[in-house]
Formats: C-alpha cells, sequence, structure tokens
C-alpha cells in the first residue's frame, strides 16, 4: 500500500517485476540489472519499484499473468509489468537484457511524461478486456468439450508431440481433458496425438532418467533440451497423466514413468511438507546436476556402459555445454 502511495503522491509510474527462487531467468535478471547500480538508478529516480515472489502472491502474480497474455499474447517468469499510479498495468514483458531494460525504462518514462493520455486510455483498455473476459468466461458454450479437442487438435505437432512450437511445456490439464475425452469417444487422431505426446516428453531430455521426475519445459520442438527446474505441481498432474494414460492404452511404460515421478516427488522434494520447486541453477550453473560427459558415465557404470548406449542417446544432438543430456533413443508404441 505503501508504495502505491507513493506513486500517487510523486506521479511515478511502477515497475512491477515478479519471479521465484528456483526460476534460472530470474536470478539472471535479478543479478544483471537490479543488482546493477546503473539499473538500480534509473529505477529509483523515475518509478516506484515492486518485487514480488509469486509463490508467496499466487493471486498478484495470476492477475498480471492475465495481463501479460493481454498484452503480448504471453507470458513467464521473470514477468515484468509496468503499471500507472492507480495500479493498472499497461506494459508488460519477461526476460529484458540490462542494455534493452534500460532503453525500454527510458521509453516507457518519456511517454509518461509527454503523452500520459495515452497510458492512461492503454491501460482502460486493459482493464475492459480483463472484465470481458471475466464475462465471457461464465458463459461456455453447450460443445465445449468438442470445440477445446477440435482446437487442440488443430494445434499438435505431428512430428515431435505436444501442441504449438518451443519453447514446449506439457500442458497437463489439456492432455488430462484428451484422455478423458479418449475414454468417453475414442478416436484415432485423439489416441495419436496422448501417445505421441507422452512417448516424446518421457523419451525427451525434459525427463530425468537418473532421478526421475520432469523439468519445467523443454527449449526446443523435440524435448531434448530441458529449462532444468522441477516444479510440485508438474510431477503431480503428470504422474495423473501417465497414470491416466496407462488405464487407456494399458503401456507399461507409462506405469513406470508415473511410478517413478511419484517415486523422486516423494524422495527429493519431501521434508516435513513438500518443496514448491527444485532450482535449475546448481553451484551457479544452470542444469549442471543433470548433465553427464561420456568419461562420467564410463566412470559411473562401468561394465553397464556397453548396455546403456543401447538405450540412452549420446550422439551429438544431445550435447550441452561440452556434456549430454541422456534419453531415450527410441520409445516403441504398444
Amino acid at each position: 500500500h505503501l508504495a502505491f502511495q507513493l506513486a500517487k503522491q510523486q506521479n511515478k509510474l511502477i515497475f512491477l517485476s515478479i519471479g521465484y527462487a528456483t526460476c534460472h531467468w530470474s536470478h539472471v535478471m535479478e543479478e544483471e540489472s537490479f543488482e546493477d547500480l546503473i539499473v538500480a538508478k534509473s529505477l529509483n529516480e523515475n518509478f516506484i519499484a515492486i518485487k514480488v515472489d509469486r509463490e508467496v502472491l499466487p493471486d498478484v502474480d495470476s492477475h498480471f499473468i492475465d495481463i501479460s497474455q493481454l498484452l503480448t499474447g504471453s507470458g513467464g517468469w521473470p514477468l515484468n509489468v509496468v503499471l500507472t499510479p492507480a495500479g493498472e498495468g499497461f506494459f508488460a514483458g519477461t526476460y529484458f537484457p540490462k542494455n534493452t531494460l534500460l532503453a525500454k525504462l527510458k521509453q516507457l518514462q518519456n511517454v509518461w511524461q509527454h503523452d500520459q493520455s495515452l497510458v492512461l486510455k492503454t491501460a482502460k483498455n486493459i482493464k475492459d478486456a480483463l472484465r470481458e473476459k471475466t464475462i465471457s468466461a461464465t458463459k461456455p458454450p453447450q460443445n465445449l468439450q468438442s470445440l477445446a479437442v477440435q482446437n487442440l487438435l488443430k494445434n499438435f505437432d505431428e512430428f515431435d508431440g505436444g501442441f504449438g512450437d518451443a519453447p514446449k511445456f506439457p500442458h497437463e490439464a489439456q492432455l488430462l481433458m484428451l484422455i478423458d475425452e479418449q475414454m468417453r469417444r475414442p478416436s484415432n487422431d485423439k489416441l495419436n496425438a496422448i501417445t505421441t505426446t507422452l512417448n516424446a516428453m518421457a523419451g525427451g531430455g525434459i525427463y530425468d532418467v537418473v532421478g526421475g521426475g520432469f523439468h519445467r519445459y523443454a527449449t526446443d520442438n523435440a524435448w531434448l533440451f530441458p529449462h532444468f527446474e522441477k516444479m510440485l505441481y508438474n510431477q503431480a498432474q503428470l504422474a495423473m497423466v501417465y497414470t491416466k494414460a496407462y488405464q487407456l492404452t494399458l503401456n507399461p511404460f507409462y506405469k513406470r514413468i508415473a511410478t517413478q515421478t511419484l517415486d523422486y516427488a516423494i524422495r527429493e522434494m519431501r521434508n516435513g511438507g513438500f518443496y514448491s520447486a527444485t532450482d535449475a541453477d546448481s553451484i551457479g550453473e544452470e542444469g549442471l546436476f543433470f548433465i553427464w560427459n561420456t568419461d562420467q558415465l564410463k566412470t559411473t557404470l562401468g561394465a553397464d556402459f556397453a548396455q546403456f548406449q543401447h538405450y540412452f542417446d549420446l550422439s551429438d544432438t544431445t550435447e550441452l555445454e561440452q556434456h549430454q543430456v541422456i534419453h531415450l533413443k527410441k520409445i516403441v508404441k504398444i
């Protein structure tokens, strides 16, 4: 409340940055920009700066993710939103390199100084769009399920599974909906989308074949190179996805992935309660605990290395920072 009072008293824009402790790019922006004296000077002179942890204030995060999606078509973290003194968002973005951020801050300050009416108009349009979105969300069409399936399958990646282009996220809710619809009204196109996607995810680098469990998302279309943080809610939802997929197909591979994912969460994410996430960075380096080189694998596996090579891909296509992201060579559909 004090920050908003100051913004009104000083007629300053509010710069709101939302992130969380295990997010790699939140750490990058923190060290690269928010700890930099030049950036700090620009923010403190011309803006009221607010930092929010999305896990502490999820309702605040949800509201501004909606604004980001309206303004840019997407959302992610760190989420940086600029608000009017009244608290209405009109500009949003995710990670900005330092020089880009400085340029954006200068542009936004210039617009606020010389054309406040444009800023206020944009903010009002966003506010109206949010209100309309809320109203329309209360009136779902009668054929919502079939319409949702049609729209989802339009974005299905027939080659690599998943929906849309990289970065690729698991989209558990859509997969659960698709599996439920397949159980009610079976069809080859739905079944193909389900199995292709689940095979690609479990067979890609997004799945941790050593410890079990899924990383947050893949940076490429083929699910090979993950963003290495692991979220508790992804483990819970994906365990459900693969369990239901096993019930649907009786493919034992899905049962194994569900079991290993739950085993991972119980073993490594529990300490009385459960941790919400594990960090993408290890000893200051992204993914360090999840990538291997051939010498490390030979030392660890010994005589079993030859058999390991039979099942897991160690080709150049998996190379990351002179190491490799381990994934299964091939998933056989059953």
